[in-house]
């Protein structure tokens, strides 16, 4: 600026004028500088940024100068609970997710498939109430496992599940597969122990099962008229088979009947007519009544040592039946035992044997009865007009 300085002398008045600068005071990018002539003092101010953020650039604050780009938001996905959300500067987008629940079972509580959360407690158990899982509707048991008690399903292949609704299948209840008349072939799990009676009565296109090695009995009925069932291979943890378990399989041509079996029920391979050959195990104690009743085509029999007893009926109406050895710790040959078995030349019964039932070999006319001498089965045979020899190996 201009400032004035003022002086009398000779008379006169004398202005001095004394010239100042006019300061601009220093910025960012400029020293403090004179507007008069450009004259500057000292140095700029320069800038005093604020970092960038998700929005906006490297940003003075003084000034309001920008440099480079904003970072752009780091983004954490939304969750069930959160919006998409910027890790950095927290700015949220759209929605929660929400939960997607996975309903209650009788083991674990409803469930977020998501993020895991719970709620809630699992389904309380209540033994015997009926439960259903698709084609399959089962009980509990006490210990938490599964009695698959009726199928609906038209499969013609079916395995067996080992677990339904997360719970092991540990047995197939009563009737539970009965008259599925359009299964062909089924396997059934390793969890299974025990199947149950009439299981799979009346499968009449059943032509194969796979019965696995966990299974320990094998209840009554349980392939009864399964008339298509051509071969069965019964596993050595079956310990007792039901009665009439294979009766009336009118195809069944071989079975196989581990030495882990002691028990045979009555009726187990009643009326099964394309039975040719079967062997009975050294563990099993007695032949039921009607086990093998009118198997016709069956044309030999081993029974082992270990057998004491012989039912009622046992070998009735065996018509290919040609000959049959009874061991020697067998007491007791029950009514009709080996009734009607025409094609039957030779039976040798030991003196073990103590008591014959009524009619036991009536109708057999080619029949001989091989027995030692004052046996009770020589008194029998001539009590009932039995043709019969003592060979010299029993003198």
């Amino acid at each position: 600026m201009l400032g004035k300085t003022v002086s009398i002398k000779y008379g006169y008045e004398q202005s001095l004028y004394k010239i100042t600068h006019d300061w601009k005071e220093a910025d960012c990018e400029n020293p403090r500088t004179c507007t008069i002539h450009g004259e500057t003092d000292g140095e700029p101010l320069g800038h005093d940024w604020l970092e960038a953020t998700c929005t906006q650039p490297k940003t003075c604050k003084r000034c309001g100068a920008l440099d480079g780009k904003p970072l752009g938001h780091d983004w954490l996905e939304a969750t069930c609970t959160q919006p998409k959300t910027c890790k950095q500067c927290g700015a949220t987008e759209g929605k929660p997710l929400g939960h997607d629940w996975l309903e209650a079972t009788f083991t674990e509580p409803k469930t977020c498939l998501r993020c895991g959360l719970t709620e809630g407690e699992p389904i309380q158990i209540i033994p015997g109430t009926p439960y259903v899982s698709g084609d399959y509707e089962y009980l509990l048991t006490n210990t938490g496992n599964a009695i698959i008690y009726k199928y609906s399903g038209k499969d013609e292949t079916l395995d067996i599940p080992e677990t339904i609704d997360n719970y092991s299948v540990t047995s197939i209840g009563e009737r539970a597969f009965s008259w599925c008349s359009t299964l062909i072939s089924i396997t059934i799990p390793d969890s299974v122990t025990s199947i149950g009676d009439d299981a799979f009565y009346y499968c009449s296109s059943l032509t194969n099962v796979m019965i696995p090695n966990s299974v320990t009995s094998i209840g009554d009925n349980v392939f009864r008229d399964c008339s298509a069932l051509t071969a069965v291979t019964i596993p050595n943890s079956v310990t007792s088979i039901g009665n009439n378990a294979f009766a009336h399989c009118s195809a069944l041509n071989s079975v196989t009947i581990p030495n882990s079996v002691t028990s045979i029920g009555d009726g187990a391979f009643l009326n099964c007519p394309s039975l040719t050959a079967i062997t009975i195990p050294d563990s099993v104690t007695s032949i039921g009544d009607y086990v093998f009743n009118n198997c016709s085509s069956l044309t030999s029999i081993t029974i082992p040592d270990s057998v004491t007893s012989i039912g009622d009926y046992a070998f009735c109406s065996c018509s290919a039946l040609s000959s049959v050895t009874i061991p020697d710790n067998v007491t007791s040959i029950g009514d009709r035992a080996f009734y009607y078995c025409p094609s039957l030349t030779t039976i040798t019964i030991p003196d073990s044997v103590t008591s014959i039932g009524v009619h036991a070999f009536k109708n057999d006319p080619q029949l001989t009865v091989q027995t030692s001498h004052n046996s009770y089965a020589e008194k029998y045979c001539v009590d009932n007009s039995i043709r019969y020899t003592v060979p010299a190996a029993f003198h």
